[in-house]
């Protein structure tokens, strides 16, 4: 699994709309049944974002077809980055042709502490902008941080969000976007991957489930 499940704990960029659960019926309160009403943002855990994130007339998640979602050539990038660093496009020079990138930054050991909320490393708009120019079989970015924009360095963050998820200006389609991902898995070998999002119509982004295969 290469995705973290949501729960009250879930860590949210900026701490706003904490993930919230309440129970509704309840078999230990006599009920017929156990039932729970669930309140989160959209971009809540581990999310993917499509091009409605950014632009208005941005494909919708459920635009998209179960194929566009499964990824054959995925590669892992290690790339260690600390408090408020950003990833430049010479960090990414050299990567093989992947149609998913997973970056590995090691962020993901302080999930649970403010530092991986208000402090985590992002994409520079130059790195943004190499990825759309030098790679375009790329269709998915993966990252281990909450989120691609730094939330020290929101501004640039913004402009590489918009620049990876533009449908003009370069080569190749829009990407998708995961955040918040559990790539604690060491050196194994992926072989696969997998990205279900919840199934809802006209948004721009959705928790989602990555499945690995190793």
């Amino acid at each position: 699994m290469l995705s973290y499940p949501l729960n009250e704990k879930t860590p949210i960029y900026g701490k706003k709309y904490a993930f919230q659960i309440k129970e509704e019926r309840q078999i230990r309160k006599k009920d017929t049944c156990n039932t729970f009403t669930l309140s989160f943002s959209n971009h809540s855990g581990t999310h993917i974002d499509a091009p409605r994130h950014c632009f208005n007339n941005g494909r919708c998640l459920e635009q998209y077809d179960i194929n566009e979602l499964i990824f054959n050539r995925p590669h892992i990038l290690n790339l260690r980055k600390g408090k408020n660093e950003l990833i430049t496009g010479d960090d990414l020079k050299g990567i093989s042709k992947c149609d998913i990138l997973l970056i590995r930054t090691g962020f993901y050991k302080l999930r649970g502490l403010n530092e991986y909320i208000f402090h985590n490393p992002g994409f520079s708009a130059q790195a943004a902008n190499f990825i759309r120019e030098k790679c375009p079989w790329i269709k998915a970015i993966g990252i281990d941080t909450i989120s691609i924009s730094g939330y020290q360095n929101r501004p640039e963050g913004r402009q590489a969000h918009r620049i990876l998820l533009t449908n003009s200006g370069y080569p190749g389609k829009p990407l998708l976007l995961i955040e918040d991902m559990d790539l604690s898995a060491g050196s194994l070998s992926l072989k696969k991957v997998f990205v279900v999002p919840l199934y809802v119509k006209k948004i721009d982004s959705a928790p989602c489930t990555v499945i690995g295969e190793f």
